[in-house]
């Protein structure tokens, strides 16, 4: 069976002659400098990562941005860590969460066949009486439904901390953040463009705008526009950037925590301006939480961003032609896609990216929906 990571140039945040291993569940793995855990993981065709908080559901991928709870591992020090954030490091150890035998055999997963008689909080009206019974099952239901395990040893960091006065924060290092952040420091204005990716760009890093363009050719359309606008950030003096920082907080009188690394930056600033991009909306069947549905921006980061193939074989859902786009790049990168699927009728003056698509190979299904995701035998991945 082939390997899910693709050859270069795939892979723009990866280092290719750098490699790490970690352990996951016991097992050991071997990752590149730059992967995070859920990336290194798929690139070893393990989907799999953890299990849902109340039925212990089997979870995957889902975003790939730090935007949900999917990802969810423990560390030894650290519960509930986003394993698409976590960066891995030689030795690392990986635990998942959730599960009572194996993850991938979790005895607890019977939660779900009983899913019609645990209406939400059954527990509150089924578990108060006789009076002061409540305390009992309570160590029963939170050690049951409970996540990471905290360890009451943990010596906290030490964080290093500064201060930042700005007349301009700019939240977001995508095209609309550095658009943003080049408008106000050209009107002189002292200005600090905080991203919480290690690059920036957004989506700009792993978009395919121009579908005509191979997405991974050095001179696409994105990622000559992503290198135009860092160019020219990086020309102004009153332009500070700061890349792998989450803001934590927004508080009175614009005054933000900024966190980057085992560093704090108290930043007070005139004005603040948003521009933290967005995400798709999930389309609601049956089984849409398996692992191996995920978001088609996901799937776009996985190919460029980490050199992963997202799968070997798949179908497209979508509302938008950015569906369409993502179609493309996984049809380029050797994923067999039967099929788009896209909700809206066709339009009647046609579009570049329909016959781009047919062009492809790929049949398109206009008005049309999915009833429901077939589960593999062990229920852990989906397979139709």
């Amino acid at each position: 069976m082939p390997e899910p990571r693709l050859p270069e140039p795939y892979g723009l945040w990866v280092d290719r002659t750098q490699t790490v291993t970690f352990s996951f569940e016991g097992q050991s793995y071997s990752g590149l400098q730059g992967d995070t855990i859920a990336t290194a993981l798929a690139a070893n065709d393990q989907w799999l990562l953890s299990r849902s908080f109340k039925y212990h559901r089997p979870r995957g991928l889902l975003t790939l941005a730090g935007q949900d709870a999917n990802t969810l591992v423990q560390l030894l020090s650290e519960p509930n860590a986003l394993a698409d954030r976590v960066l891995i490091t030689e030795g690392l150890v990986v635990q998942a969460q959730n599960f009572s035998g194996t993850l991938k055999r979790d005895r607890n997963a019977i939660l779900g066949w009983l899913a019609p008689f645990l209406p939400v909080a059954f527990y509150y009206k089924a578990f108060f009486r006789p009076r002061g019974v409540w305390q009992l099952w309570a160590r029963f239901f939170r050690k049951r439904a409970g996540l990471g395990v905290i360890d009451q040893g943990f010596e906290p960091k030490r964080f290093a901390q500064s201060y930042r006065h700005c007349d301009i924060l700019v939240i977001g290092g995508g095209p609309a953040g550095l658009a943003a952040s080049i408008e106000a420091a050209e009107a002189g204005a002292d200005v600090l463009l905080v991203d919480e990716n290690v690059a920036l760009g957004g989506s700009l890093n792993y978009a395919d705008a121009d579908a005509d363009t191979d997405a991974e050719a050095a001179g696409s359309a994105d990622g000559l526009a992503r290198a135009a606008l860092i160019e020219r950030v990086e020309q102004f003096e009153n332009l500070e950037t700061l890349t792998g920082a989450i803001c934590n907080g927004w508080y009175a009188d614009n005054w933000i925590p900024v966190v980057q690394g085992e560093h704090l930056f108290k930043v007070r600033a005139r004005q603040v301006i948003f521009a933290t991009g967005s995400l798709e909306q999930p389309v609601v069947f049956r089984n849409n939480d398996l692992p191996g549905i995920m978001m088609s921006s996901a799937a776009m980061r996985l190919i460029r961003l980490y050199g992963v193939q997202p799968g070997r074989q798949g179908v497209v859902v979508c509302g938008s032609w950015e569906g369409y786009r993502a179609a493309l790049m996984l049809a380029r990168a050797g994923v067999s896609v039967f099929g788009l699927v896209d909700f809206r009728a066709r339009p009647d003056d046609g579009h570049a990216l329909i016959d781009q698509v047919q062009s492809a190979g790929i049949p398109i299904w206009f008005e049309h929906g999915v009833d429901q995701a077939i589960a593999s035998v062990d229920q852990n991945h989906v397979a139709g």
